[in-house]
């Protein structure tokens, strides 16, 4: 998973909520395409997935 792309990465992350049934991406290149596509195997550990959340956790709201 660490030499995933961070947006393959971010966009497994995404896959992997409750809730949560698909990701809305705006790709224009192929190569694009081919890495959310990736991001439907990417294997997130639980460890990270917990990292994850408690940055969020910390700041719900990154951009207000």
């Amino acid at each position: 998973m660490l030499n995933d792309a961070l947006n393959t990465v971010g966009a497994g992350f995404v896959l992997r909520r409750p809730l949560v049934a698909s990701v809305v991406i705006g790709a224009t290149k192929t190569w694009q395409l081919q890495e959310i596509i990736k991001a439907t195997s990417v294997d997130i550990g639980d460890e990270i997935l917990a990292e994850i959340d408690a940055v969020h956790e910390h700041f719900p709201n990154p951009t207000p």
